[in-house]
């Protein structure tokens, strides 16, 4: 247990609005104040709408809710089209996006005013929130930077920002920023706003982290860019583990839904259903779902494909039928072979259950965690920023294969079919299963609590330091 007598900790966490950022953050934030090495005290910001979920989250465990984990409104800027129910990335348009970020941005003296109210030992910040450590600097807080993309993309995004005209020096990335033209990447060198370009806002955001960053990742699959990126950061890079939450706490949204999912998946046969999922965010075109689910359809195997649909017309949801506007429809497949699922489905318990044979992923980060952890092999169809680079990673550690692409988003159903086929069916398929049950027994078998340890042992370090410092400044004077 901690001791009760030593400094407690007081930590400001700020993700970025999306909940691929948020739930990591949040675990986070769970680790850290249940570790027994230190005594820590969270304040987790974020807007009204992401707090209504977190507090779901959070609710089984009252430890957390109010006592070690306090939930703090971020009130941004009502832009037009974007009131303040919108302001997270779960519930807008992608169309929207720019709006949202522009609005976030704006919210920079808000959240200085909240960090000059609490006056926090340190702050824990996101990527590409250039103004939350720029801001924690001018009150003396010390800030660390928490990167939840992993260390093979951190890396890569680093590399090209010190040596922008060499080529990143692992072969088996084969990726270049030309690459990544969805849709953050497509405008690195395009000033916004804040007249930086986003290449700027990366060197900004990550050499503004103390002398260490933090990565939502370990070294059984990322070792080698672990150290690469501490090398060309001239920082300590610390790791925290997957960070994925228990499958026991997996909330159901819609028991109905529920059952009807589950009881097609235990009807199947064992290791037969492809689970086809782009995470909680992503909108596919038209062409897009065309493809897949000519793909699916080709493969001639079993799924269960969860589709996303956006909840905003805008102008580029009008004309329904053309081939590059975001699909505003669920497809239609034949029942006997698979179950369309429109918006939620319970996905760990998906991905854990022995009918499942493969999961075809955008390759989000937390998708692949979870892949992962169940060791289920993955079929890699990644779509914008770091998914391809986690692509790449997936294929590296022969835990999957990647669906051909001549660009993100074009790609055609003849590769989707022969993906789904060798994973499930070719002598491709018991190789790959058996270094994905390796990576999930390794997994499960590891304890991150040392890791978490470390991390609270490094930023105890850090606030010490820094009011040494004070002291000493106090003295001269």
């Amino acid at each position: 247990m901690s001791n009760p007598t030593e400094k407690k900790l007081n930590v400001v966490m700020l993700p970025f609005i999306a909940h691929g950022h948020i739930f990591p953050f949040l675990e986070l934030a769970k680790k850290l104040v249940s570790c027994q090495r230190c005594n820590v005290d969270i304040h987790f910001i974020s807007t009204p709408i992401n707090l209504k979920q977190i507090k779901v989250n959070l609710a089984s465990n009252s430890d957390f809710l109010g006592r070690k984990i306090m939930l703090l409104e971020l009130h941004l800027p009502v832009l037009p089209e974007l009131p303040s129910h919108l302001h997270s990335t779960k519930y807008i348009h992608p169309d929207l996006l720019p709006r949202l970020t522009r609005a976030f941005d704006r919210s920079s003296p808000a959240f200085e005013k909240i960090l000059e109210t609490l006056k926090p030992d340190i702050l824990i910040y996101d990527i590409l929130e250039t103004w939350a450590p720029l801001a924690a600097k001018r009150l003396g807080i010390p800030s660390v930077l928490f990167c939840i993309t992993g260390a093979t993309s951190a890396a890569f995004f680093h590399h090209f920002y010190v040596s922008p005209d060499k080529l990143f020096p692992f072969p088996s990335i084969n990726v270049t920023l030309n690459d990544l033209s969805r849709p953050v990447m497509s405008a690195f060198n395009e000033e916004d706003e804040s007249g930086l370009t986003p290449r700027e806002e990366w060197g900004v955001t990550i050499n503004s982290s103390s002398s260490f960053i933090v990565i939502r990742s370990f070294r059984e699959i990322e070792a080698k860019y672990i150290d690469y990126l501490s090398l060309i950061l001239k920082k300590e890079v610390a790791v925290v583990g997957p960070l994925l939450p228990d499958f026991s706490n997996d909330p159901l949204v819609d028991e109905q839904e529920h059952e009807r999912i589950m009881g097609w998946l235990e009807r199947r046969e064992r290791r037969s259903v492809v689970y086809v999922s782009f995470g909680s965010e992503y909108f596919m075109t038209n062409k897009e779902m065309e493809q897949l689910a000519l793909g699916l359809e080709k493969s001639g195997a079993s799924f269960i494909w969860v589709v996303q649909l956006p909840k905003q017309r805008t102008e580029k949801t009008v004309k329904a039928h053309d081939p590059d506007i975001y699909a505003t429809e669920l497809p239609n497949v034949p029942p006997e072979k698979g179950i369309v699922v429109d918006g939620w489905a319970p996905q760990l318990k998906i991905l854990e259950h022995p009918n499942l044979g493969a999961f075809l992923t955008h390759c989000g980060r937390s998708s692949m965690l979870e892949g992962m952890r169940v060791g289920v092999p993955m079929i890699a169809l990644p779509m914008q920023v770091d998914q391809p680079l986690n692509a790449k990673l997936i294929v590296e550690l022969g835990i999957g294969l990647e669906i051909p692409q001549q660009g993100l988003g074009n790609f055609k159903a003849e590769d989707v079919a022969t993906c789904i086929t060798q994973v499930l069916k070719s002598d491709h398929s018991e190789r790959i299963r058996g270094k994905v049950d390796d990576l999930a027994r390794e997994m499960s078998s590891r304890n991150y609590d040392s890791d978490i340890e470390l991390l609270a042992e490094k930023m105890m370090a850090l606030c010490n330091s820094r009011d040494q410092d004070v002291d000493s400044s106090m003295n001269k004077d």
